[in-house]
């Protein structure tokens, strides 16, 4: 049976994304400003928004196809299920988990490769993982991220689940124009920020941003798991100065 699985996929503009699974239930949690069609297994393709939920009980679909047919890209969050699940729209933490999402919704496609040319390392951290409890996707982030240093990634991950919750703290950043930045190197288990501008770019892991990354959304607060505040990359395109505000808690 299908677990609740949330995907996210960022679709370009006139193309389209498949998705390979198996369940009963559709739920749309947000799709981006785009006009985006869905076509389950092989039947006519259908417009779908933000909130659309869609019961296929009288069968199981496998294969989702979504078609992107506006001019801008696409960001689309959406819950898969074999099961009936309640509509949680309007709960503060699925819409933040749903932002979360979205922002660290990255290419994954060159991790084999780059675990296959990894350094002696690598074995610990296999054999380590298979007795953790990590966030896998902070660690697909930084593994895919590349060019770092596999024995400090295994002392991050260490300290991840050991750190003990002796409270938080906030940041403050000022990115000049046309110019990258990142949070204070500061372990946590988690943070949430926002910006009141729209020209800031985003990223996770290694960085630097750059105006490649996606734009974050004004004043909409993001919240992520993550075990360290340098990892949160920013890129101002901006016309002057402009701030980032991150809280964070251990």
């Amino acid at each position: 049976m299908l677990t609740p699985r949330y995907y996210a996929r960022t679709i370009g503009a006139g193309a389209a994304a498949t998705i390979q699974a198996y369940g009963r239930y559709i739920s749309i949690v947000s799709i981006s400003a785009s006009t985006v069609f869905l076509s389950i297994d092989d039947d006519t393709p259908q417009q779908i928004i933000s909130g659309t939920r869609l019961d296929c009980a009288d069968r199981r679909y496998s294969r989702l196809s979504f078609f992107n047919t506006g001019g801008v890209p696409a960001v689309l969050i959406l819950l898969l299920s074999e099961i009936e699940v309640a509509d949680l729209r309007g709960d503060a933490l699925l819409a933040a988990i749903s932002a979360s999402l979205a922002a660290i919704d990255i290419d994954t496609s060159a991790i084999d490769t780059k675990i296959n040319t990894g350094n002696g390392h690598l074995v610990n951290i296999l054999a380590s993982t298979a007795a953790m409890v990590i966030d896998l996707a902070a660690l697909e982030v930084l593994v895919t991220a590349g060019n770092v240093d596999l024995a400090a990634l295994e002392v991050l991950l260490t300290n991840a689940i050991t750190a003990v919750s002796t409270g938080g703290g906030t940041q403050v950043l000022t990115i000049a124009t046309v110019d990258d930045a990142a949070g204070a190197n500061q372990a946590c288990r988690e943070a949430f920020f926002w910006t009141p501008d729209a020209d800031i770019h985003f990223t996770l892991g290694a960085g630097p941003a750059d105006v490649n990354d996606p734009l974050v959304p004004a004043n909409a607060p993001i919240t992520i798991a993550i075990n360290n505040t340098v990892l949160l990359q920013f890129w101002n395109q901006g016309g002057g100065n402009e701030t980032v505000n991150i809280v964070w808690r251990n």
